[in-house]
């Protein structure tokens, strides 16, 4: 199912496509030993517009990205 789903965001989105879920990456972390924990980016103050972007080719396009889909991830490990 994946790669028509990859196919069909890559022909609509504005934004790179990875092929690694979040799920992914945090177990690659949590089986090298890290504890892992993951957030929303969580927009806390302006940002800058990218006018012309092939990524973001409407400013909407951007905030979205960045306040919607755009994680943190936090791995600690302790020794």
């Amino acid at each position: 199912m994946w790669p028509r789903w990859r196919k069909l965001i890559a022909e609509t989105s504005s934004i790179p496509i990875y092929d690694h879920s979040l799920e992914d990456v945090a177990k690659a972390f949590s089986e090298a030993g890290f504890t892992v924990a993951v957030r929303p980016l969580d927009l806390d103050a302006f940002m800058p517009v990218t006018v012309g972007s092939a990524y973001f080719p409407k400013v909407v396009d951007q905030l979205r990205y960045y306040s919607q889909d755009k994680v943190l991830f936090r791995f600690v490990r302790t020794p």
